[in-house]
């Protein structure tokens, strides 16, 4: 029987780098990785149409001091790869910047994926909480 850690039976020269990650199980696997068409379309996923969000928390978003940069901080989004947002603890860096980056993609019609990553994951679930209420989404 054939194990799913056997030891490579390739020749080198099928070892040759490829522009594809898939393999020949991915894609009839239901738990293996997504393909590239998979990835492709998770990349240009739709974005919602842009809310007003809760109103009962709509002031408390507009005082953090986040909101005054919002337009560098979507400016340098745009110019730079990588960018990096320092702030201080309650300033709105973890909760609006990727609002920010949601909603200038639905206003522009621009297709647009935001990955946020925690700690832990407690925090994770609340900052993923806070947001969808923020948003006014379920």
């Amino acid at each position: 029987p054939t194990s799913a850690f056997a030891p490579s039976t390739l020749s080198p020269s099928e070892c040759a780098p490829s522009n594809s990650f898939e393999s020949p199980a991915a894609e009839t696997a239901p738990w293996a990785a997504p393909t590239n068409v998979q990835r492709r379309q998770q990349r240009t996923a739709n974005v919602p149409n842009h809310t007003m969000g809760n109103p009962s928390l709509r002031a408390a978003r507009q005082s953090l001091p986040v909101l005054s940069h919002r337009a560098e901080i979507l400016g340098a989004i745009v110019q730079n790869q990588v960018i990096i947002v320092e702030g201080e603890t309650g300033c709105g860096k973890t909760t609006q910047v990727a609002q920010y980056i949601v909603e200038n993609a639905a206003d522009n019609g621009t297709p647009c994926s935001v990955v946020c990553t925690q700690p832990r994951r407690i925090s994770a679930i609340s900052v993923a909480e806070r947001v969808s209420d923020e948003r006014g989404e379920p």
